[in-house]
């Protein structure tokens, strides 16, 4: 069992505000006092939890009592979580904010664009419900779902357990049959493009990349994704194992 940190940062400053939305990925052992609902667990330690990037790794913060965690993945009495928060983005090395002059132009662009976006965001927005419980109940964790304007892409992402190969293409083309099938006709896009981690649950999700045009997509075919239709969808598809490095066509 390999385990990691992983930190993601992403700057959203405006007038002057500057905090950074954080991702940890981290392992702990207390965290099975109290299960909640869409794999979720408390932390039980009134005191809190010490947070690991490994069983044995390096030390990397602490949960404190209470503290509400997604869960990845357990090894014995071992849960590898997720957690997002915000820290104060002065305080990181490297950290620039954007000037006034560049965010008054952003917010101008942004007022510029809103007539053409808001419809696709809008149409996301009333049916992310549905496509994160899909995602949740049958495939993994739903990590998140946009449109990539420039390419045509409908970007869908979400972590997958550990799985064979295999069954990492199965649930691949089924997402996207079943978004595609929620979104076709309310929002415009060209490919849509599935992003997971690696399929034995390392690695960051983006690293398994699957894009297929929706022509070639029969969204209306509701029957099992079997061993055929995955060969036949991936002589259609472009698959990358190494975040779009390489491609398979």
């Amino acid at each position: 069992m390999r385990f990691f940190r992983q930190i993601r940062l992403r700057c959203r400053s405006a007038r002057g505000i500057a905090w950074i939305l954080v991702t940890v990925a981290g392992t702990s052992l207390a965290l099975s006092a109290a299960k909640l609902t869409g794999g979720r667990l408390a932390v039980s330690q009134k005191g809190g939890e010490n947070i690991l990037a490994g069983q044995s790794g390096e030390y990397i913060g602490t949960l404190r009592g209470g503290t509400v965690v997604e869960v990845l993945e357990q090894d014995g009495k071992w849960v590898r979580f997720r957690l997002e928060g915000w820290i104060w983005g002065p305080s990181l090395d490297g950290f620039e904010e954007e000037a006034a002059h560049e965010e008054a132009t952003a917010e101008e662009a942004v007022v510029e664009e809103e007539p053409i976006a808001r419809e696709p965001r809008a149409a996301i927005q009333n049916h992310l419900p549905r496509i994160k419980k899909t995602i949740n109940d049958q495939y993994g964790v739903f990590y998140g779902i946009g449109v990539d304007h420039d390419l045509g892409e409908l970007v869908v992402r979400f972590r997958v357990p550990r799985i064979s190969r295999e069954a990492l293409e199965h649930r691949q083309l089924a997402v996207q049959r079943e978004v595609v099938r929620i979104l076709e006709g309310e929002v415009e896009f060209r490919r849509i493009r599935v992003e997971t981690n690696r399929p034995d649950g390392s690695g960051q999700v983006g690293l398994e990349i699957a894009v297929t045009a929706v022509a070639d997509i029969d969204a209306d075919d509701g029957g099992t994704v079997d061993e055929d239709t995955v060969e036949e969808w991936k002589k259609l598809t472009r698959i990358s194992s190494d975040s779009g490095q390489s491609w398979s066509r």
